[in-house]
């Protein structure tokens, strides 16, 4: 679960996408019911801006670049987080419906996560945030 007191900030097109994986994950019979609980809890508390038009440039959101550091490995990871018919692996396109999309999104840049991953729990800093239009 998310341990760190900060709250998402979201667009309503990403919340509204979310809320839909959160609905549609809650049967007792999903193997995602873990990450769809974990993700109400944070959406009920969300910031949602109806536009992005006053949104922050340094949140990550759907078709944000975003690079994060697992801070027991070191290891840097470097994706797009896209919707989930758009990833690609390969091209370094993820899904925000994967454990680490979820965990991201509506989070900044210079924060670090804690989330339940399929592995165990895992925590991620965000080490930069590129939005579509930045230079």
């Amino acid at each position: 679960m998310k341990t760190i007191t900060n709250q998402l900030t979201l667009v309503k097109a990403d919340y509204d996408l979310l809320v839909k994986y959160v609905y549609s994950r809650m049967s007792p019979l999903s193997a995602e019911r873990k990450s769809a609980e974990q993700l109400y809890e944070e959406l009920k508390n969300a910031d949602v801006h109806a536009t992005e038009e006053d949104f922050p440039s340094d949140v990550v959101r759907i078709n944000s670049v975003v690079e994060v550091q697992e801070q027991t490995t070191g290891r840097s990871l470097k994706y797009r987080l896209v919707s989930p018919g758009e990833a690609n692996l390969r091209k370094e396109r993820l899904s925000v419906y994967t454990p680490l999309g979820i965990a991201l999104i509506g989070y900044k840049k210079g924060q670090k996560i804690k989330w339940e991953m399929p592995s165990g729990e895992k925590v991620f800093y965000i080490k930069d945030v590129v939005n579509d239009g930045q230079v």
